[in-house]
């Protein structure tokens, strides 16, 4: 797993003096990004993107327990993202 690391930060390094190392959870972050905009999410986001913000705020709030579909979560929040809305925590609301 360190030679991995090690190679990627290598590669990303050269131009900082090597100082620079890709973290896991970089890594992991790129890969999450790919797999919601691919495969099923893909599908679901693509599915979702003509739906009005409102109509991707009630899917969320609808889907965001645990007895919700997590895909169908993910994809309206990030569709919501996309859109320049954020979560307010301490409302619980979507706001732009």
């Amino acid at each position: 797993m360190s030679k991995i690391i090690k190679t990627i930060g290598k590669g990303i390094g050269k131009g900082i003096g090597g100082a620079a190392y890709v973290t896991l959870t970089t890594v992991g972050a790129a890969i999450s990004a790919i797999w919601e905009t691919t495969g099923d999410r893909g599908m679901m986001r693509d599915m979702f993107k003509d739906s009005s913000d409102q109509e991707l705020i009630e899917l969320y709030e609808k889907h965001k327990d645990d007895d919700g579909d997590y895909d169908i979560y993910v994809a309206t929040k990030s569709l919501l993202e996309e859109r320049k809305y954020t979560y307010n925590n301490e409302t619980n609301k979507w706001e732009k």
